[in-house]
């Protein structure tokens, strides 16, 4: 077989080995507008984040062991943790410019003069590593976008 031939024999069969990409990460407004995961799924619309957010909730998370196509999670996201024993699909990243902007404001009231308060808004979007348990993770360790809440007192 001469090389032209091979190469994209080859690629189509590492596009073969994964499920295609999925919504998880689009905005949204209602479930419908988020597809359902290639092995059928329901991804949701979780609308706790502004602008709604495409999302896989109840995963299981992996193990630092996992190949990339072997976890719970749809093809180009894995599971992390977004509250304490809650899981969700996220979109994965090499950095925060591959995740959505999600702006959230917080308001920050003056102790001694709790009538003034000013708004304060910031990008909330970061790209995290999958497993916050790694100490120094590697450069190239898995990574997906996650939202930083802003802490309330």
């Amino acid at each position: 077989m001469s090389s032209r031939l091979a190469l994209p024999a080859l690629l189509a069969l590492l596009l073969a080995a994964c499920d295609p990409p999925s919504s998880i990460g689009l905005p949204c407004q209602l479930d419908a507008h988020c597809e359902d995961a290639p092995d059928g799924r329901e991804i949701v619309c979780d609308l706790s984040v502004p602008g709604g957010y495409c999302s896989l909730p109840g995963c299981t998370p992996d193990d630092l062991e996992t190949e990339p196509c072997e976890d719970d999670c749809p093809q180009g996201s894995y599971c992390i943790e977004i509250e304490e024993d809650a899981f969700a699909c996220r979109p994965a990243c090499s950095d925060a410019g591959d995740c959505r902007p999600i702006t959230l404001c917080m308001e920050i009231c003056e102790q001694e003069e709790p009538e003034r308060c000013t708004t304060e808004c910031d990008n909330a979007s970061r790209c995290s590593p999958v497993h916050p348990e790694q100490r120094d993770p590697p450069w190239d360790a898995p990574r997906a976008c996650t939202l930083e809440r802003p802490e309330t007192d």
